[in-house]
């Protein structure tokens, strides 16, 4: 899960790169500051001033894609000056390492081979791609294969052994169209460190030792120009985590006994699409739908247990018990999941209840173990117990506890009415960008649990 900050505050400014709270966290930048204008020609005597989009530092912003240009040996017979261009792409910062070590998954977008140039004619010749009809302006068909089969996943780097039989920009032809291009943020291998190349320029060193990025990030000799053009804009909001003093605090129970305690957002987080896996959606439209998932702690009272007095003159204790479980998962608001989850792939899957009398079947999701570490930690941090092991069946507990009333309404001669007993739940509530619930998971805090009462 990721935090966000603003990027202002990172560039040249060493000592705001610390690393966000608790592993395994990242840091989301955002770009905050207006692009500078420059001027670009005369047109009928007058300046053109145009927005300029360049990245001439590091590190990256996040709420956008950006296009990586470079010039590639691959184009032959070059006679053009538009150089090979990669639009667009998605950096994400490697978890657990702070914003300014500058390492990336890269994760592959809208894809274009040509900056400036409409490619809308295509003539295939042997191992060539003739573009537009015009010879001197040739690619490897290799080449552009390797750039359509990473959309939406994530660009690996290579050994040197494969980089010698490969002929494309991709250092691996083979790594390219497996599953394990989906991204795993355990293969070092899909982890890219950006390192700049003179004032205005960037190139990529793989963090796997003897790793080879893909050409289109290494740049070759003149490294690659990065810039936040044609691409896609989001719209991310401040997510700083968890609020520590307000989850202390926790939620006020000055609801009426039968009334519904309100809920308090406490954390909040971004998740992106990579880290999903929702229902049957394909990576790819699952990055159109929704690139960043947000993820929302909340608190709130549930009702244990609640108790009515007819006679109005109680003075005697009450006695709670009441089995509660510990955990519970639900998805898209209403499906109840399947008491075993499977763990595979590096992720855990939740699979919906299958219902005799509902014909049309619900996808599951699946969460990245990154996030189920990350969630598990910020539970057991503040004193959550439970059993579930991560496979198995959930904890279901027994809740035993003695309320008294209070002694001075019941030595004014007033008994009580109504008597109720809550425990915290905390959920944590995964949505899409346009705010649609996809998973909701609540922690009952045993340890945390309070009573009403209410007197004649």
């Amino acid at each position: 899960m990721y935090v966000t900050r603003r990027l202002s505050s990172y560039h040249g400014v060493v000592a705001a790169a610390s690393p966000a709270e608790g592993p395994p966290t990242g840091v989301l930048l955002i770009h905050d500051q207006e692009w500078p204008t420059v001027t670009r020609g005369r047109i009928w005597g007058r300046e053109q001033q145009m927005r300029d989009t360049q990245l001439r530092s590091l590190p990256f912003p996040q709420d956008m894609t950006l296009s990586v240009t470079y010039r590639s040996t691959m184009m032959y017979h070059i006679d053009s000056p538009h150089p090979i261009v990669w639009s667009n792409v998605l950096f994400l910062p490697v978890l657990g390492q702070p914003a300014s070590a500058n390492r990336y998954y890269v994760i592959g977008a809208k894809r274009s081979l040509f900056h400036g140039e409409k490619c809308n004619h295509l003539n295939m010749s042997g191992a060539l791609l003739t573009i537009c009809g015009d010879a001197n302006v040739q690619i490897n068909i290799s080449f552009l294969i390797c750039f359509h089969g990473l959309f939406s996943k994530a660009c690996s780097s290579s050994t040197e052994e494969l980089t010698e039989t490969c002929c494309c920009c991709c250092s691996s032809p083979y790594r390219a169209n497996q599953r394990q291009n989906m991204l795993d943020p355990r293969d070092i291998y899909q982890q890219m460190e950006m390192v700049p190349r003179g004032t205005s320029r960037f190139y990529a060193r793989s963090v796997a030792p003897g790793g080879v990025p893909p050409a289109f990030l290494k740049g070759e000799s003149e490294g690659t120009e990065v810039r936040a053009e044609g691409g896609i804009s989001y719209r991310l909001l401040p997510a700083d985590g968890v609020d520590g003093s307000l989850r202390a605090r926790l939620p006020r129970l000055d609801f009426p006994i039968g009334g519904r305690p309100e809920a308090v957002v406490v954390g909040r987080w971004y998740c992106p699409f990579v880290f999903v896996r929702e229902g049957r959606l394909k990576p790819k439209d699952q990055m159109k739908q929704s690139t960043y998932y947000t993820m929302e702690l909340e608190q709130s009272w549930e009702d244990l247990s609640r108790r009515e007095n007819a006679t109005a003159g109680g003075r005697a204790p009450v006695l709670v018990a009441e089995g509660v479980r510990t955990e519970d998962v639900v998805l898209w608001g209403r499906c109840e999941v399947k008491e075993e989850r499977d763990v595979k792939d590096g992720f855990m899957h939740f699979s919906p209840e299958e219902k005799k009398k509902k014909k049309k079947r619900m996808g599951g999701v699946a969460l990245s173990m990154a996030i189920v570490e990350k969630v598990r930690w910020e539970e057991q941090r503040v004193g959550w117990v439970g059993g579930h092991d991560g496979c198995g069946v959930a904890d279901q507990r027994v809740m035993e506890k003695e309320e008294e009333p209070d002694q001075a309404a019941v030595g004014e001669g007033r008994g009580w009415r109504k008597f109720g007993c809550y425990v915290l739940v905390e959920r944590f509530l995964l949505k899409r960008t346009d705010g649609t619930l996809v998973l909701t998971w609540e922690f009952r805090r045993l340890h945390q649990v309070r009573s009403k009462w209410e007197y004649a």
